[in-house]
């Protein structure tokens, strides 16, 4: 009986806390199961500020499942540009294609069609069935997971053995019959406004529910959840080339047995710890057949993933026969490649490296191309 009080108290709080607080994010002003869709595979591991001018873009070049699917990769991955996390790009494409041909174009209502699409896991399937279709279907991310944790005072390590099952059951539990997708919205909210990461002060004076949160009245808030231990970031230094001339800068497809597979980035490698001027004009005459003295730009830190990248930036000119020699080169290693000006590249699927390369440029070296 305690628990089904303490059940329907968080539902009545919750929602009725969501009504007055919730932010004005796009997304949540359309009930399209598409759209919805859309802006849940882009918030996975990514946070909203970043997300809304990806989802605002995405929108309105794709503003239906069938514009998506008959695009080409290229041009999708072109807009995920920077937003990281390509496969989840590739997947969305390939879900497209599957719902125009599976589904007659619309996005299943059905808990086990969705997770047959690619990219579709028991998280987004649980989203787009209750905010889209108000079915009553729980939610499970990082934010509701550090909510549930401290509401029931949950002392597991979150990935030990059997905690997620308790989670989802738990998720399960205190879902509403009715406003699921309010609810689940609410808990999401509530993640990302007040009952925030052990790192940051947590509101608790301003959470509608604190009065039922079983680590506020035990003062655990700061302890939980138990986190696992965080991998340790691998450190990476490589050199990168602008080589410019007269139809613009060099750029390279990533072929598709690596990281980040058929995007483009700038010619460059990683290097050990020898000096990266030394390594610069070393790979540039042994992997590219460049013979010259590369001007160094600046050195740039980049992350993907657990990898910290240190990038170190050159600029070279080439031209004649240096220019014939480095495309010999690049033939020989049957490498796929572009001369592209800097307003091109905003339709070619890239990392955000070469944005921030780009913004190492002065006035003067901006008019080179």
């Amino acid at each position: 009986m305690k628990d089904l009080k303490k059940a329907e108290d968080l539902r009545v709080r919750l929602i009725s806390w969501y009504a007055d607080n919730a932010r004005p994010l796009p997304w949540r002003e359309t009930h399209d199961p598409y759209l919805i869709w859309i802006s849940e595979i882009m918030l996975q591991q990514t946070q909203v500020a970043t997300v809304i001018p990806y989802y605002l873009k995405f929108s309105k070049r794709f503003p239906t499942i069938k514009r998506l699917a008959e695009a080409s990769l290229e041009e999708v991955l072109a807009l995920w540009s920077g937003l990281g996390y390509y496969k989840r790009a590739r997947q969305v494409k390939q879900s497209a294609e599957q719902i125009i041909k599976g589904f007659d174009g619309l996005i299943p209502r059905v808990h086990k069609d969705l997770l047959s699409l690619p990219g579709i896991g028991k998280y987004t399937a649980g989203a787009i069935l209750s905010i889209a279709y108000d079915l009553n279907y729980p939610i499970l991310d990082g934010n509701v997971m550090r909510v549930l944790s401290r509401v029931f005072a949950m002392d597991e390590v979150l990935n030990a053995k059997g905690v997620q099952n308790k989670l989802w059951s738990l998720a399960e539990k205190i879902l509403p019959e009715k406003k699921a997708g309010m609810f689940n919205q609410a808990l999401m909210e509530l993640g990302a406004l007040i009952c925030l990461p052990s790192g940051k002060k947590s509101l608790c004076h301003d959470c509608p529910i604190s009065e039922s949160c079983e680590a506020h009245q035990k003062d655990l808030v700061s302890q939980l959840p138990k986190l696992p231990e965080k991998r340790e970031k691998v450190k990476i230094q490589q050199v990168m080339f602008l080589l410019l001339e007269k139809k613009g800068f060099l750029i390279l497809q990533r072929p598709d047995d690596v990281l980040l597979k058929g995007m483009w980035e700038l010619p460059g490698k990683e290097i050990s710890d020898q000096p990266h001027q030394e390594a610069a004009y070393q790979i540039l005459k042994e992997d590219f057949a460049v013979d010259g003295n590369p001007h160094y730009l600046s050195s740039l830190s980049h992350s993907i993933t657990y990898r910290a990248i240190t990038c170190h930036v050159y600029l070279i000119h080439v031209s004649g026969e240096v220019k014939k020699s480095l495309m010999n080169r690049l033939e020989s290693r049957t490498l796929e490649y572009r001369w592209i000006q800097r307003d091109e590249l905003q339709d070619l699927p890239h990392s955000s490296l070469i944005d921030k390369v780009m913004l190492l440029l002065d006035p003067v070296q901006k008019d080179l191309f």
